[in-house]
């Protein structure tokens, strides 16, 4: 593999990652990301303790440590005078915030995994079809959206993938430097997100085959100072990134094995959904046949370290995961060896005319395009407009402030302010979380000095669950879907997204439609009669489908927005 093809395909990578990476903002229309970010912001008070483990704190920390780059940065050029400027200038515009985290946390990583799974590839066979490998993680649809998120995803794949390389350098050379350095890395992983532990298999099917390639004593399997040394890499590199697993240990007991939801997915919905959605039929397809033919050609020592841990990922997914397509990312680089392993290690070798080598080039590329097609529509997508954006500016153009409104949606909703009285209010719940209780009082009090010159509604949040729990300040004050409640309280407007989908909130649209008139609508789609998706399972921003992404001219849900009648 020549240098300037990988290089061509990180620039590519790099390209479709950048382009529109300023989505939303200055708003966080993603849902996910404001608890990477917000955790990040909150460690500034002097509290290192997440005190949520739900989503492993590694990744907030480092996003921490470029935050504090920033404001020293900041204040040598002058731009925040000290430490509360730079927290205000947060809540008044968050956008530099999110670009720092979008590039640390999504671009960076994303790009990286195309190289290692190069450099994984070109170790573990030939150069001809690491950049095919490459190629595929650069262009995937699934690879390309989830590389402009600042979330854990694309970190814990950059890490899965220096494991496996690291594991390679063992069995070159099983050195204790080489099974401590790799040891570290799995802590790392783990520590970005828990499910990465499975990679343990393929570590100590590694181990197994430096006993064997190398003629060692077989009893001494368990016992070799290797091993252990790479495990107590593995557990310190967990808690140097984790401390507080240990320090609150009760805490985080009861987040990681009471509050995760997982539940059995079924063998076929990430292979219909995220694979074929996310990468191809073709790609996917190919790549699972050629991940059999290096299970079938290669041996065992290379086949089972390398094949066991996507075996034992997807056999996980199938039985506790949850629907969304992120969660396959651990696999494509899988995918991707196996389809160019299938290209360019059997189908390539045995043509002699070159024609035919030039008809097995272009196939390659051919399956690529529906994918690449996707990414591109995606990217321009993010580029453009969001509906939760358009009508917050037309709610401030038509709807006076102060005016009261309910939503149905923290995320799904104009992007409108709430008054200062309802921030102020938010403090009765603000130490309802174990630990946060500071840090959320100080978040309110910047929430409301960012508000100077703003125009602010008196905004409720529909539930069918009554009061919040205050684990996240975003969704008080609550309100019940009952028009009469409704009309008691004063509500003028009701702002309804068209994803939801539960018996109480269908029950409450007919209500709506009876008493109630449509004031604005603003569709997402190119056709504006569309006003229910055809995907209501991967709606954190992106849609995944086809059906969905193609008839868009913008990004966000269907918004109705009623106007109540006396």
């Amino acid at each position: 593999m020549k240098r300037y093809h990988i290089l061509l395909i990180i620039v590519v990578a790099l390209f479709l990652r950048i382009w529109g990476l300023g989505f939303g903002l200055p708003f966080d229309l993603h849902q996910d990301e404001p608890i990477v970010v917000n955790h990040a912001l909150a460690y500034g008070v002097g509290d290192f303790n997440p005190h949520f483990f739900i989503v492993p704190p590694f990744c907030s920390y480092v996003l921490f440590f470029f935050y504090a780059a920033f404001f020293v940065i900041g204040k040598i050029i002058g731009l925040f005078p000290g430490v509360e400027d730079f927290a205000l200038s947060f809540f008044k515009d968050p956008s530099s915030f999110y670009l720092i985290a979008r590039v640390v946390l999504g671009v960076m990583p994303s790009v990286i995994s195309v190289w290692l799974v190069s450099v994984l590839y070109r170790n573990l066979f030939s150069k001809k079809g690491a950049w095919y490998s490459a190629l595929i993680m650069a262009l995937s649809f699934l690879n390309v959206i989830n590389g402009h998120y600042a979330y854990v995803d694309n970190v814990m794949v950059m890490f899965i993938l220096a494991v496996y390389v690291m594991l390679i350098n063992i069995l070159k050379a099983p050195t204790v430097r080489n099974y401590v350095l790799a040891g570290l890395l799995l802590g790392f992983a783990i520590s970005t997100k828990y499910n990465a532990a499975i990679l343990v298999v393929s570590c100590y099917l590694v181990h197994v085959s430096v006993f064997v390639s190398y003629g060692l004593n077989k009893k001494k399997l368990f016992f070799d100072g290797r091993l252990i040394a790479a495990l107590f890499a593995a557990v310190f590199g967990i808690i140097l990134t984790n401390p507080f697993m240990v320090l609150d240990w009760g805490f985080f007991h009861e987040s990681l094995f009471g509050k995760i939801g997982h539940t059995y997915m079924g063998v076929m919905h990430h292979i219909y959904y995220s694979f074929f959605q996310g990468v191809g039929v073709l790609p996917l397809v190919l790549g699972v046949i050629g991940g059999i033919a290096i299970l079938l050609r290669e041996k065992w020592t290379k086949s089972l370290f390398l094949l066991s841990f996507p075996v034992i990922f997807y056999i996980h997914l199938i039985l506790v995961s949850q629907r969304f397509s992120r969660y396959v990312l651990p696999l494509i680089p899988f995918i991707a060896i196996g389809a160019g392993y299938l290209f360019y290690e059997i189908c390539f070798p045995k043509l002699k005319n070159r024609l035919y080598k030039v008809i097995v080039i272009s196939l390659s590329f051919v399956i690529l395009i529906p994918t690449t097609l996707k990414s591109f529509k995606a990217c321009s997508l993010f580029a453009g407009e969001d509906t939760r954006v358009v009508s917050a500016h037309w709610i401030e153009a038509n709807i006076p402030d102060l005016d009261k409104i309910a939503v149905d949606h923290t995320s799904f909703r104009p992007q409108i302010s709430q008054t200062k009285e309802q921030i102020q209010s938010k403090k009765k719940i603000a130490g309802f979380q174990e630990g946060l209780g500071d840090a959320k009082e100080k978040k309110i009090e910047f929430m409301v000095r960012a508000l100077e010159g703003e125009k602010t509604y008196n905004v409720y949040f529909l539930t069918m669950k009554g009061e919040t729990t205050g684990q996240f300040l975003s969704t008080v004050p609550t309100i019940s879907h009952d028009m009469d409640v409704l009309r008691k309280e004063g509500i003028e407007y009701v702002v309804i997204n068209l994803n939801s989908s539960s018996e109480v909130e269908t029950a409450f649209m007919n209500v709506l439609e009876r008493e109630g008139k449509v004031f604005a609508e603003f569709s997402p789609y190119i056709d504006e009669s569309i006003r229910v998706p055809d995907d209501r399972i991967d709606m954190t921003f992106m849609s995944v489908a086809s059906g969905e992404l193609y008839p868009r001219k913008m990004t966000g849900p269907c918004i109705v927005i009623y106007k109540i009648q006396e």
